[in-house]
C-alpha cells in the first residue's frame, strides 16, 4: 500500500535565530496523524559532525567558539576541516557544494531528500531560504504543493538577486506565501505579489521574519492557509 501524502519541512539557513513556527506546524500535523519529515541533507549532518569533532580535538581553532582567529588559526581550521570532509562518505557532496551556488545546492539536496521518501506525494512547508529551494523544485512529480513562511524576496543588505524570484511565476502547483508585514525580506504584497505565479495565494500577517510567538489568531490564519494548500494538493492528485 502506498504511504499517504507526507509533509516535508525545509527550514531557513540561520537556525540560530529563535523561531517556533515550524515546530508549531509540526505539532498541529501530529495531532492530525500526518507524517512529517524535517529536511536535512547528509552533507549538512556531516558538516555538523565535523564541527563537533573539531571542537573536541582542536577547541582553540574551532569556529564555534566565536573567537576571532589569526590567519594561521583560520588556515589551520580550513585545512583540518577539508581533510575531514574528504574522508567523509559525503565527500562528493562537499565538492559539489564548493562548486555550485548555495541556492542550487539546497534545491538539489532537497530534491534528493524527497526522492528518497517512500511517499509518492509531498507538500513542502518552508521558512525563509527553504522557500527558494522548494520553489525551484516545484516541478518535481512528487511535489504537490508549497507553503512558504517569509519567502526571501530580497536581502535587506544587498541588491536584488534574480535567483530569488525569476522562477516564481513558473510555479503552477498550489502554493501560499505567508508573509509578515514587518518582514525585512519582503513585507509588502503590492511589491512582491506580481513576482508570484497565478496559483499562489498570499496571506499577510502581523510578524517579522522570525514568525516566532504568533498570536493564536494569526497562527490560526496561517494554519488555514496551509490546510487549503494541502486540500488543493489532494484534489489535484486524485484528478
Amino acid at each position: 500500500m502506498t504511504p499517504p501524502m507526507a509533509i516535508v519541512l525545509a527550514d531557513r539557513n540561520n537556525t540560530a535565530r529563535r523561531s517556533d513556527i515550524l515546530p508549531r506546524v509540526t505539532a498541529r500535523f501530529g495531532e492530525c496523524g500526518q507524517p512529517v519529515f524535517l529536511f536535512q541533507s547528509p552533507r549538512q549532518a556531516a558538516s555538523e559532525r565535523i564541527n563537533r569533532r573539531l571542537e573536541q580535538v582542536l577547541p582553540g581553532i574551532a569556529r564555534s567558539t566565536g573567537q576571532a582567529l589569526s590567519w594561521p588559526g583560520r588556515l589551520a581550521w580550513c585545512v583540518v576541516k577539508t581533510v575531514l570532509a574528504c574522508a567523509s562518505p559525503q565527500r562528493w557532496d562537499f565538492l559539489v557544494a564548493a562548486l555550485l551556488p548555495p541556492w542550487r545546492v539546497a534545491a538539489r539536496e532537497l530534491a534528493r531528500f524527497i526522492e528518497a521518501l517512500p511517499h509518492e506525494r509531498v507538500v513542502i512547508i518552508t521558512h525563509s531560504a527553504g522557500g527558494v529551494a522548494a520553489t525551484r523544485i516545484a516541478a518535481h512529480p512528487k511535489v504537490q504543493g508549497i507553503a512558504s513562511f517569509g519567502y526571501p524576496f530580497r536581502h535587506p543588505e544587498r541588491q536584488r538577486e534574480a535567483y530569488r524570484t525569476r522562477h516564481l511565476r513558473g510555479v503552477t502547483k498550489p502554493m501560499v506565501v505567508i508573509q509578515g508585514q514587518r518582514d525585512i525580506y519582503g513585507g509588502d504584497p503590492a511589491q512582491f505579489g506580481p513576482l508570484l505565479g497565478p496559483a499562489c495565494a498570499i496571506v499577510s500577517i502581523d510578524s517579522d521574519h522570525d514568525y516566532h510567538g504568533l498570536e493564536d489568531a494569526e497562527f490560526a490564519r496561517t494554519w488555514q492557509a496551509i490546510a487549503q494548500v494541502q486540500q488543493a494538493a489532494c484534489e489535484k492528485a486524485v484528478r
